[in-house]
């Protein structure tokens, strides 16, 4: 759910929309907490209680400290980890994905991208693995198949 990005290429790395300024707001109203919960399931996907209910008693101080700490490049780069690591790594993005840039991940000089492609499952959001689990199973199974 994240791109493999640094302190430097953070911006790049993701979509300036109304979902990912929510990521790193401190306050939520509700309608606040169903638009970030509605950005990461996916339009198709029906938003349960329990998951509006996890987004506003969430501890929002956490979501600047967030932010300020990858700007900084407190956190692991990234792009340095996917541009080094030594293991297949399988990049799958939905194409209507509301936080991630994928043409950043597209420019990422992976060292062992698995398919020796990122793989874009068209029309499907932030977690195509709930929103359409007979595209994106198959796909998995494949990748644990082939690295296993």
């Amino acid at each position: 759910g994240t791109p493999p990005a640094g302190g430097a290429d953070m911006a790049d790395g993701f979509l300036p929309t109304e979902e990912m300024g929510l990521t790193f707001k401190a306050e939520f109203t509700e309608e606040d907490a169903r638009t970030q919960v509605r950005g990461g399931l996916g339009q198709s996907v029906e938003m349960e209680p329990w998951m509006l209910a996890a987004a506003l008693r969430a501890d929002g101080r956490f979501r600047p400290m967030m932010l300020q700490s990858a700007m900084e490049g407190r956190d692991g780069d990234g792009r340095k980890i996917a541009e080094t690591a030594p293991q297949p790594l399988a990049v799958v993005t939905g194409g209507a994905e509301p936080y991630v840039n994928n043409a950043f991940l597209e420019r990422v000089g992976y060292r062992n991208l698995w398919d020796g492609k990122v793989h874009v499952l068209d029309g499907l959001g932030h977690s195509p693995f709930r929103e359409a689990p007979e595209v994106f199973n198959p796909l998995f199974e494949r990748f644990l198949d082939e690295v296993s």
